[in-house]
């Protein structure tokens, strides 16, 4: 283990500041870096899981906060700091607003608690972190490479619609009445601007294939599952029937969640088969 503390101090003291480690880490494949919200009275915990030799730098935090290493070991260099800390969990501390540059010594789960009655994850992050202006654009560029991949699943909608006889602007009518949403929320998923199209539900953490991920439908309300799931041809999702009626969104597929730190895994489903679903609930 000293020689992993070495090789993290290492890591990190060769980085100038946070914004240049920023710069270089964001031109590397970003690692896995699973991301869970938790809610309770007063008080949302943002929890990031950071594999052994993964080296990270935080977004800026813009208030003082209490920050726990639930699980593993860390090394930490504040902004304030001229070294790092060696954390060693479960270690509590309070950080003052600024970035963080981490380096995992082992396995960890590394928490940041907000005192706010915020229930939103992405509400939550955007009261309390500002994204610099290079994480955004990379971000942006990303975004446009991921929408020329889904191409294929953009052509299979309007296939879709063909078969369903109806245009677009005619299902997006449907679709986008929101007179029907229930405010159910997972801290498992968020909601992010979509490369297929809109909005759509993503995956911030390993989900297993088979999982109920959240409701879809209840009591013949839309939950955000229902609402704003984007369809594809390989869809990694499906809608699937309870016998109160109801309908759950399940993982397919084994699902990722975040890599870096990217709104996480988009959430797909085959309209065909929802739109299915839907006739037999309400034949």
């Amino acid at each position: 283990m000293n020689d992993m503390v070495a090789l993290g101090a290492r890591a990190i003291q060769q980085l100038v500041s946070p914004e240049q480690a920023e710069i270089a880490l964001l031109k590397e494949e970003q690692p896995l870096c699973p991301l869970v919200h938790h809610f309770g009275p007063g008080v949302a915990i943002r929890e990031l899981f950071m594999q052994a030799g993964m080296l990270m730098v935080g977004h800026r935090q813009k208030y003082e906060h209490l920050c726990l290493l639930l699980e593993g070991e860390l090394l930490v260099k504040l902004e304030e700091a001229d070294e790092p800390i060696h954390l060693m969990s479960p270690a509590l501390f309070v950080a003052k607003p600024g970035r963080k540059i981490m380096f995992a010594l082992e396995d960890a789960v590394f928490q940041n608690i907000y005192a706010t009655d915020l229930k939103d994850g992405d509400a939550v992050e955007d009261y309390f972190i500002d994204k610099s202006e290079v994480f955004r654009e990379d971000e942006k560029m990303k975004f446009s490479m991921e929408q020329i991949k889904r191409a294929a699943d953009r052509e299979d909608y309007f296939r879709f619609l063909v078969q369903l006889g109806m245009n677009h602007d005619e299902f997006r009518a449907i679709v986008e009445d929101n007179t029907d949403l229930l405010p159910v929320e997972s801290g498992i998923t968020r909601l992010a601007p979509s490369p297929i199209e809109g909005i759509g539900l993503y995956a911030t953490c390993p989900i297993p294939a088979g999982t109920v991920i959240m409701p879809a439908l209840v009591n013949k309300m839309r939950t955000q599952a229902g609402r704003f799931v984007n369809h594809s041809v390989t869809p990694n999702c499906e809608m699937v029937k309870r016998p109160n009626g109801d309908v759950d969104l399940v993982a397919l597929k084994d699902l990722h969640g975040c890599t870096g730190g990217d709104a996480g895994q988009e959430l797909t489903v085959d309209y065909r088969q929802m739109v299915a679903l839907i006739q037999i609930l309400e034949s």
